[in-house]
This record gives structure tokens, sequence and C-alpha cells, in this order.
């Protein structure tokens, strides 16, 4: 894995290995230690932990503003839920 050859890239052999080997290998700490060095927006989620909040309230009032509107009948509801649940979600 720490030998990155141009063939390594090509379409044959691209996923010659397993997917339990690379859940493995992504457990290891020198592995971990390597994508933080070189690839930090993977672990960079300051900004999501700041604003899931906000999306999730904004969600929350979306439904209760759905449930009080009385003129759209259902649709409105069910785009309200399924935001709220995207929103949980991230």
């Amino acid at each position: 894995m720490d030998n990155l050859e141009a063939c390594d890239s090509t379409g044959k052999n691209e996923n010659k290995v397993p997917n339990s080997v690379k859940k493995e290998v992504m457990k290891h700490s020198k592995v971990q230690s390597a994508l933080k060095k070189y690839n930090p927006s993977m672990f960079s989620s300051n900004v999501l932990k700041k604003v899931k909040p906000l999306i999730v309230a904004g969600a929350a009032v979306g439904v209760v503003i759905a449930a009080a509107n009385i003129f759209t009948g259902a649709v409105d509801d069910v785009a309200a839920w399924a935001a709220l649940s995207a929103a949980l979600k991230i």
C-alpha cells in the first residue's frame, strides 16, 4: 500500500484489494495519521458541527409551519418531514 506505482490506478488493477482488507487498513493508526497529514479535509468536520444544529432547527421550523398550514394538503408535510429526516442524517 505504500508504493504508488503507475499501474496502481489503472482500471484493471484498481479493485484487486478486497473491501474487508481496505477497511482493516483504514483502521491502522499510521494510515490515519497519513490521511490527516495529506488529506486534512477528510477529517475537518468543525464547520459541519457548527452548522448542523442550524439545519436541524430550520427543518424543525419547517415541520411546524407545514403542520399549521392547512391549505396545501399533505404535500408540504411530507416534504418538511423528509427535510428534517435528511438534516438529522448529516
